[in-house]
């Protein structure tokens, strides 16, 4: 780590201190993570095997151990200067903390961001959806960012999603994700956005531990 450091310009030196932490990778690089007060964990990820797709990735199991929000950047992807973050929301549920989040978010990065949620067909879902969309809009309406929330096909949401993201320029995906669920924002859903086809970065956000995050 010396000797990468060491590669930097002077400037980027000063900005940069080294820590080694010996322990279990599931656990205790969350842990670590709490321990020095950092905002986000950056983890590069690789390509998924066959038994990855069987008993699930090392990545989601790391990122499920930790409170800490990571960033995760696939093999032959790149982090961009930040302009636009779509960031997924479950908009059957009460979404405050995910909104205040998304707030934090776009002013830290001083991003556009854009809220991308399911659309239903149930009459009942449909109209809880629309009133959540209204108190959400409100939100980001007094937040001064510029935002926008985007209803998608609830069958094929992954796909329209990366699509959506791709025609959108967007450059980093904000994944809230319900764990211990089936919905649709669900472990399993983050493990196959961080390996979307777009090679776009991921932040995951866990929506049980958005209240302890300091926005």
């Amino acid at each position: 780590m010396a000797d990468l450091i060491a590669g930097l310009e002077a400037q980027d030196q000063k900005n940069i201190i080294t820590h080694v932490s010996v322990g279990k990778i599931e656990s205790d690089i969350g842990n670590t993570a709490e321990e020095l007060d950092v905002s986000f964990i950056l983890m590069g990820i690789h390509k998924k095997s066959r038994l990855d797709k069987i008993f699930g990735s090392r990545p989601i199991k790391v990122i499920s151990e930790s409170k800490t929000p990571y960033i995760t950047i696939q093999e032959g992807g790149t982090l961009m200067p930040i302009s636009k973050i779509a960031m997924t929301i479950d908009l059957e549920k009460e979404s405050v903390q995910i909104v205040d989040a998304a707030v934090y978010l776009a002013k830290l990065f001083g991003a556009e961001i854009l809220l991308v949620g399911g659309d239903h067909t149930d009459p009942t879902l449909k109209t809880k959806v629309a009133v959540n969309v209204r108190t959400t809009r409100h939100q980001l309406a007094n937040s001064g960012i510029q935002s926008s929330v985007h209803l998608l096909d609830r069958s094929a949401f992954m796909e329209n999603f990366i699509e959506f993201c791709s025609e959108n320029d967007v450059n980093l995906i904000a994944a809230t994700y319900y764990p211990d669920t089936f919905t649709v924002f669900s472990n399993k859903f983050v493990q196959r956005l961080m390996e979307n086809e777009a090679c776009i970065p991921v932040l995951t956000l866990d929506s049980q531990s958005l209240g302890k995050y300091s926005f």
